[in-house]
C-alpha cells in the first residue's frame, strides 16, 4: 500500500507565517474557524483562517487543509483510497514511520489513540531543522487522515494543539 506524503512535504516547505498573537493566553485570543468537507464527512476546528487544496483529478483523491497561527502550522490531510484498507493499525504505523523518515525526524514518543472504534497512531517528532511535530494518523474505511502541528518548541501551545486534534469529527 503506497501512502502519498510528498504533497505534505510541499506544504511544509512553503508554509506561511501569520503575525504572532504572543504567548499570553493564546487559547482565549484564537479566532477558531470550522472546516467542513464538501461531502460533510470531516469537520475540524482551525485556530485561524484556513486554506484548502484538493486533488480530485488524481487517484487517490487527497484534500489538504492548513492554517498558520503564531508561526505554527496546523494541517489536516485526508485521502480517499480506491481500494478498501485493511489492518488499519499496521498501515498507521507505516504512515508514521514514512512521515518521520521523509522529514529526517526523530520519533521521541509514540502511542496508539482511538477514535470511535478505530485505532490510530500519534507521535512527537523532532525534525532535523529544529521544529517539533505532533503527528496523528487514523485509517477508517477507505480513508486515511493525517493531523499535524509543526513549529518551534517555544511557539507551540499545548491547549491550542489539543483543541485542534480533539475537534476532529468523522461521519461514516
Amino acid at each position: 500500500m503506497k501512502f502519498l506524503l510528498s504533497p505534505l512535504l510541499f506544504v511544509l516547505l512553503f508554509q506561511s507565517v501569520d503575525g504572532g498573537l504572543g504567548q499570553v493566553d493564546l487559547l482565549a485570543k484564537v479566532k477558531w474557524q470550522k472546516y467542513t468537507s464538501a461531502d460533510g464527512r470531516l469537520s475540524m476546528m482551525f485556530p485561524g483562517e484556513y486554506a484548502e487544496d484538493g486533488s480530485e483529478d488524481n487517484s487517490p483523491v487527497t484534500y489538504k487543509i492548513q492554517c498558520t497561527n503564531n508561526e505554527v502550522l496546523y494541517y489536516v490531510g485526508y485521502t480517499h483510497h480506491d481500494v478498501p484498507l485493511e489492518d488499519y493499525e499496521s498501515l498507521a504505523e507505516v504512515s508514521l514511520t514514512s512521515f518521520a523518515t521523509q522529514l529526517n525526524g526523530k520519533v521521541l514518543a509514540k502511542e496508539d489513540f482511538s477514535y470511535k472504534k478505530f485505532i490510530g497512531k500519534k507521535a512527537t517528532i523532532q525534525m532535523e531543522d529544529g521544529n517539533w511535530c505532533s503527528y496523528r494518523v487514523l485509517l477508517e474505511g477507505q480513508y486515511q487522515y493525517q493531523l499535524i502541528v509543526i513549529g518551534q518548541k517555544e511557539n507551540l501551545d499545548k491547549a491550542i494543539a489539543d483543541k485542534f486534534f480533539d475537534s476532529m469529527k468523522i461521519k461514516n
